[in-house]
């Protein structure tokens, strides 16, 4: 009986453990960082991933590294004591799932910065779309709804 009760806490706190990294998105050798804005944007990766950085230069930030995912990407880069992580996931061929956290001084999430890489990410697919669609659908969002 002592055996499964002590399998049954290693278990718990395991699933525990998880639950708690449910949002955190971040490859090998990064900080695991909280997701504070979302969207998903109807263009494939690698036009959002342009939109994104033209994004967080106009926002200051320099250094930006793009690092390689199995699917999707992820652009890091710093601005003075902030520094911006941002998660492209494809969803489909034509979509694709944006997830962004800016922290500062590595600790202090800055969730209006996070919402404000999502905007311009959306302005900036706009203006690389003649027709102003594909620019993402705000009722594609993760539920939060300052991230629209």
């Amino acid at each position: 009986m002592r055996g499964a009760l002590r399998r049954f806490l290693i278990w718990a706190v395991c699933v525990a453990a998880a639950a708690g990294c449910a949002n955190v998105v971040a490859p090998k050798g990064t900080t695991l960082v909280d997701i504070t804005a979302s969207r998903t944007f109807e263009a494939p990766v690698e036009q959002v991933a342009a939109a994104a950085g033209d994004a967080i230069k106009q926002m200051g930030f320099t250094e930006a590294t793009t690092l390689p995912e199995e699917k999707g990407k992820t652009i890091e880069a710093v601005a003075g004591d902030r520094t911006v992580h941002i998660r492209l996931d494809p969803s489909s061929d034509k979509s694709t799932k944006v997830g962004v956290s800016v922290l500062r001084n590595g600790r202090e999430s800055l969730a209006d910065d996070a919402n404000q890489v999502i905007e311009r990410t959306g302005q900036s697919l706009a203006g690389h779309n003649p027709t102003g669609q594909g620019a993402g659908d705000p009722g594609h969002g993760s539920g939060n709804p300052a991230a629209r």
